[in-house]
């Protein structure tokens, strides 16, 4: 069975990819941006603002398991009401040169990173306070762009991908929650100006200081605590009673709540700098006004008001009816008024004379729905689903009177910056929107989440496509958008691979048709770099195609596949269907490089080669276990089968005698041969492991989680797919 995401067809692919990959790497220098945006009208000159980030960092200086970067000291901030100081230049990263050397026994413990291409899928949205700066959460990182005009700055590769981000108030620290943490509960504190990471907290919950002195994490103890830490290095401080951390406007001082869910919960007030105890004060939900003079808390039976001068009460607010549970609190920028969220709606209290000045009902039709005040508590967010599941949303209110500013039906995450005048959100498909919340004007952009893309033979045209999407054409030297291969309406899903025809003068994409269809094959004419419409369409017709029983040879413009039946079937690209044998349990197809050869491995261990014209039988080989997925060497002078247990059988076509068996990883889903066949590489999710043939020893190991691989005919190049994006190495 084929298990690779984005090769799932055939190994031809793979290696057309990588012979043009080389020459765009080595004739140009923008192969790291070239696909990083959907088609978009030219974005403005970086403007002096966007400096204060460095250029994006494509090359780090060692691999993805390199050890944290020695903290920087966190220099000292003025106060609050005083604008934070920008961020210090950080020089950008030059490209290297490409790699000289091929990538041989004895050079593969020399690889590095040489470029990156992609994002990930975003996940989730935030803008940087005090600050015209967007951060977009992927599966592969955090990338950055600048307001409005949505210049990209720089991305952060997070191994296994990022799900949030929270800033402090000054916007010089993020917390990072990390989607797949290698450790429970891991917190990354990471300084925005370079993405530096500061230090990695065990916990939850956490709560970044004003001045990004401290951070606060919630242990797993039970009754809850609170750690306290210096974030420049992670040193731990002091460990605080309760829960549910919040700083005061100032950092002086830290709330946590004790007792949560109780029915006598209690705030508890602490000194940061020195962890003791000041007040002990009724209720939960601490939130301080932005002065910092006055702390609100929930009881059961009102919203009750306290002075932080003294800690004596300054009022309360009582509801009609009911009583106040699970709600949000918010005071105005002048600590005059208190917005107050709850189940039912949206308050307006005026702090001055304890009354309530406006209420708003929420809407009650979505079966789920997560609202939020804005840091001023001026805007009310509620992401929304029907009760299908089939639509998730957003809507915007203003809460000085209940008028609706935004709404999409499709929105998954997003967030409003601090000032209240900009909201970020990503939707299912990736599509980020950008809106500006006072002339409600929406800009969108897709980050490259690739289910494949191509280049074409002379190295001039890249193809992209995205789930859900057609072919996109751009020129490589300007990255200039060329057009877009249109399929017939409906008919493309999902393509999980493109790739040119070795004269360059089509493009052919394999198409996921659904559980019970298989897959099919599109082809456009790509004349001097324009698009076309589909032109043919090679489908299995009704019947059901088995699971990696498929392959395409462009070599031939033929597909095969497997039948319901468990026949092996050969179409051309007339229509003309062959069957090349009669009945079995055929688990793996693959065609030789020239066409002339088809391998068909099965479930007993036995894998034939077929004749493609004529359809006889040329050889029979046996594995000695259930044949999982198979390979041609580039030169098609050896044939390598992996068994079910990970094994992989290697044979000289012509021998029926194998050359070496070799045990790989139990993770194994992707696996070539080089181009001199001298090294099996395969990759999986723990690593990508490099064999030698002659033995079969492991020479080394990248330890990045490898959804797909691939290597140029010349050698010099490997890319790895990973986190949805691909990354590009060599030997210096």
């Amino acid at each position: 069975m084929k298990h690779s995401l984005i090769a799932t067809p055939g190994h031809w692919f793979r290696r057309v990819h990588l012979i043009v990959l080389v020459m765009l790497l080595v004739l140009t220098g923008c192969a790291d941006n070239l696909i990083e945006t959907v088609p978009t009208e030219e974005r403005a000159a970086n403007t002096a603002q966007a400096l204060r980030f460095s250029a994006i960092a494509l090359v780090p200086s060692s691999t993805p398991t390199a050890t944290t970067p020695t903290p920087t000291p966190t220099p000292t901030l003025p106060p609050i009401p005083t604008p934070a100081p920008p961020p210090i230049l950080i020089p950008p990263t030059p490209n290297p040169p490409p790699p000289g050397r091929a990538i041989a026994p004895d050079t593969v413990g020399a690889l590095r990173p040489v470029r990156r291409i992609g994002f990930g899928e975003a996940v989730d949205a935030a803008i940087v306070p005090r600050d015209q700066v967007l951060a977009v959460m992927t599966t592969g990182g955090i990338a950055w762009f600048e307001l409005p005009s949505l210049e990209h700055l720089r991305f952060d590769p997070v191994v296994g991908g990022v799900r949030a981000v929270e800033f402090n108030r000054s916007g010089r620290l993020a917390a990072v929650f990390p989607a797949n943490p290698v450790e429970e509960n891991a917190i990354q504190i990471r300084q925005v100006s370079d993405g530096s990471l500061l230090a990695t907290l065990p916990g939850s919950d956490p709560a970044l200081g004003p001045e990004g002195e401290f951070v606060a994490t919630v242990q797993a103890e039970e009754p809850l605590k609170t750690q306290l830490w210096r974030s420049e290095d992670g040193t731990a401080l002091s460990l605080l009673e309760g829960g549910s951390p919040v700083f005061s406007p100032d950092g002086q001082y830290i709330a946590t709540v004790q007792g949560q869910g109780t029915g006598q919960p209690a705030t508890l007030i602490w000194r940061t700098s020195d962890g003791s105890l000041l007040l002990d004060l009724p209720g939960d939900t601490p939130t301080y006004s932005p002065s910092g003079q006055m702390l609100a808390t929930v009881t059961s039976g009102a919203i009750q008001l306290w002075s932080m001068s003294d800690g004596r009460p300054a009022g309360s607010l009582t509801p009609e009816t009911g009583t106040y549970e699970n709600v949000q609190m918010a005071f105005s920028e002048d600590d005059k008024l208190l917005r107050v969220l709850t189940d039912a709606g949206l308050q307006v209290w005026s702090v001055p004379t304890l009354t309530r000045v406006a209420d708003y009902p929420l809407e009650t039709a979505a079966a789920g729905r997560e609202s939020r005040l804005s840091t001023a508590g001026e805007i009310l967010t509620t992401l929304f689903t029907t009760a299908d599941g089939a639509t998730q949303g957003v809507q915007l209110i203003r809460a000085n009177d209940g008028s609706v500013i935004f709404q999409d039906n499709q929105v998954r995450r997003g967030a409003v910056s601090d000032d209240q005048f900009t909201a970020a959100f990503v939707a299912a498909s990736g599509l980020v929107q950008v809106v500006d919340l006072n002339s409600g004007e929406v800009q969108e952009m897709n980050l490259p989440a690739f289910t494949s893309l191509a280049l074409s033979p002379d190295g001039r045209v890249l193809a992209t496509a995205r789930p859900g999407t057609n072919v996109d054409l751009w020129q490589v030297v300007d990255r200039t958008f060329l057009g877009r291969l249109t399929a017939v309406p409906g008919s493309l899903r999902v393509p999980q691979e493109i790739a040119f025809s070795p004269d360059g003068r089509t493009l052919i994409a394999i198409e996921d048709l659904g559980a019970s269809s298989g897959v099919a094959t599109s082809v456009w004419p790509v004349q001097a770099g324009s698009a076309g419409t589909e032109i043919l369409r090679l489908t299995p017709g009704n019947e059901r195609i088995s699971p990696g029983g498929w392959d395409f040879s462009p070599a031939i413009n033929a597909s095969a596949w497997v039948d319901g039946r468990g026949r092996v079937l050969l179409r051309d690209v007339n229509g003309e269907t062959e069957t090349l044998i009669g009945a079995g349990a055929v688990t793996a197809l693959e065609f030789i490089p020239d066409g002339t050869l088809l391998a068909a491995g099965d479930q007993a261990g036995t894998v034939q080669i077929l004749k493609t014209e004529g359809g006889y039988i040329y050889d029979t080989l046996q594995a000695g276990g259930a044949v999982a997925d198979l390979a041609f060497s580039p030169d098609g002078r050896l044939l390598a089968a992996r068994l079910a247990d990970s094994t992989v059988v290697i044979w000289q076509v012509d021998e029926q005698v194998p050359l070496v068996r070799i045990a790989t990883d139990q993770s194994v889903e992707a696996f070539f041969i080089s181009t001199d066949n001298q090294m099996l590489v395969a990759g999986g999710p723990n690593g990508v492991v490099f064999y030698q043939l002659v033995g079969g020893q492991q020479l080394s190991r990248l330890d990045v989680a490898a959804q797909d691989i691939s290597i140029d005919p010349v050698g010099r190049l490997l890319a790895v797919l990973h986190d949805d994006r691909v990354t590009v190495w060599g030997v210096p």
